[in-house]
Formats: C-alpha cells, structure tokens, sequence
C-alpha cells in the first residue's frame, strides 16, 4: 500500500463527496453506453471473472455485475468508500486496495477506469507491471485517443501525455497508451465512451504489453 496515494484519495474520494451515482459521467444514468459496451465485450471474450481496480461507489458497475453474473471483485484505496459498499452492495466483494502495490486476485479481467489517470507517470508504469506480475490475461483500462499531437500543438498540455504531482485537490492527467512514453500497440477492442475517436475503455492482452517494461 503506497500510504500517499492512500491519505490523497481517502480524503478525496469519500461517499459524502463523490455521489457518483447520482450524477455526472460516473452514475447510472450516465454509463448507459458503456455498461451495455461492456456487457457485450464480457460476451465477446468470454471473461467469466472480472477485479475493479478502484470500483469507487460501484453504483453503476453493480447494474452490470447483475445483468452478466459475471464473478466480480473490486478495490478500492479509500476505506470508507469500502465501508460504504459493504452496507449499499451487500453482495458485492470488495476490499482495501492499492491497485500501484497490491496483489491482484487471478481472473480474467482487470478493470480500470479512470484510476491511472490521476497516477504520476512512476505509478502509471507501477499499475501496468502490477497486472503483469498478475498474470491476469487481459486489461480493460481509460485511454483517450483525443491525445493526438499529430492534431494539437505538442505544447498543449491535454495534448501530451504529461506527468503529474500529487497535491491536496484531484491530480489529473490523461493518458494514450499508444502514444509516448508509453508506445503499447493498439488495443484489441474499445467501448467509446462518448464518441468514436475520443475517451474509450481499451482492451489489452497481456501477450502485448509483456515485452515493453
């Protein structure tokens, strides 16, 4: 457990602040899209077992944990955020998690949506190496094709895939993993979250990534 990263998002992220199922691109109602995107890859891939690295609430998750039956685990770094899916989500696994520093349980899937961007470049590369040293075959993580320089002047800082101090508010930067420091090759498989060709969720096999760190 980095306790950093840990004392940072257990203040942040608590039940009374983040009420993602309420409102916003994390309820929901506002995950419509991307639960049924996510339904059909679980089909597609026939992944029987899935770990949620940061599964916040899992307000929105627990419509699709319902709807395919999938074995589901998920972690979380805040332990009140725990605590309160413990009492909203009774029959939902969860634990106390550092997705940077701790083991991952063996599934099929591991899934990871938004937690990386809110991670310095150091604790990006700790994430994926995490998964490797998992032997989880695949990864369904946050990438944002709309980091193109070849589109955005490179000194746009949305525009690039810039590193982040952490600090007392939210630290965010996005990430396209095709792109450097990173260079993954392209993804298997994408669920759009808004629109072609912007944030997605993005699927990796292991057998692509395995030789790059």
């Amino acid at each position: 457990m980095n306790l950093q990263l840990q004392k940072l998002f257990s203040t942040l992220y608590t039940p009374d602040r983040v009420r993602n199922s309420e409102s916003g691109a994390s309820s929901v109602q506002g995950t419509v899209n991307i639960r049924q995107g996510i339904e059909n890859l679980l089909a597609q891939y026939n992944i029987k077992s899935m770990f949620d690295a940061g599964c916040n609430d899992c307000g929105w998750m627990s419509k699709v944990v319902d709807n395919t039956k999938v074995m589901y685990q998920g972690g979380e770094i805040s332990p009140t955020m725990v605590e309160y899916v413990y009492k909203t989500f009774p029959n939902l696994m969860v634990q106390v998690h550092d997705a940077t520093t701790d083991t991952f349980p063996m599934v099929d899937l591991l899934f990871v949506r938004d937690v990386a961007i809110h991670l310095s470049n150091t604790d990006k590369k700790k994430l994926w190496q995490n998964w490797l040293d998992s032997n989880i075959p695949w990864i369904l993580i946050t990438h944002n094709k709309e980091i193109n320089p070849d589109n955005k002047p490179p000194t746009d800082e949305f525009y690039s895939n810039k590193d982040l101090e952490y600090s007392q508010t939210l630290p965010e930067a996005m990430a396209n993993w095709e792109l450097e420091p990173w260079c993954f090759p392209a993804p298997v498989n994408r669920v759009w979250e808004y629109r072609p060709g912007g944030r997605c969720l993005a699927l990796w096999h292991r057998t692509q990534i395995e030789n790059i760190f």
